[in-house]
């Protein structure tokens, strides 16, 4: 390879690195993490500009946290809330529960990833310990 087409290929490869080098300003990170749902550790880490920024996503984060912990609960009914506790105590008599579309679309999904996974994962399987 001639020098010239040395030297052109090194300005490439340095052009291409830097481009890929971040030159904005790093933000600061924000984590918390919460032991009341589905007895396990969660973890929210996001990185902002402020912590006010960083509250409103944790805000959301424990909002939804909360809302599928009280829907998956299969042990324990809530106040206006038909999780899988209230599917199962209805499933012998001939009562009709009507549940958010929230957990419908979560029913659908683990029914789906049973089928994909050829019943590998099954949501049904209760407390896996």
């Amino acid at each position: 390879m001639r020098k010239s087409h040395r030297l052109i290929a090194l300005v490439l490869v340095l052009f291409i690195c830097l481009s890929l080098c971040s030159c904005t300003q790093s933000k600061n990170e924000f984590t918390n993490t919460y032991f009341d749902y589905f007895d396990t550790f969660s973890t929210i880490t996001v990185f902002t500009d402020t912590q006010k920024e960083y509250e409103v996503y944790e805000t959301i984060f424990k909002e939804k946290l909360e809302l599928y912990h009280k829907l998956l609960d299969s042990s324990n009914s809530y106040d206006e809330v038909i999780n899988l506790y209230e599917i199962n105590r209805c499933a012998n008599s001939n009562e009709y529960v009507r549940v958010s579309a929230e957990l419908f679309d979560f029913i659908k999904y683990a029914i789906k990833t049973y089928e994909t996974t050829k019943g590998f994962t099954s949501f049904s399987m209760g407390t896996v310990t």
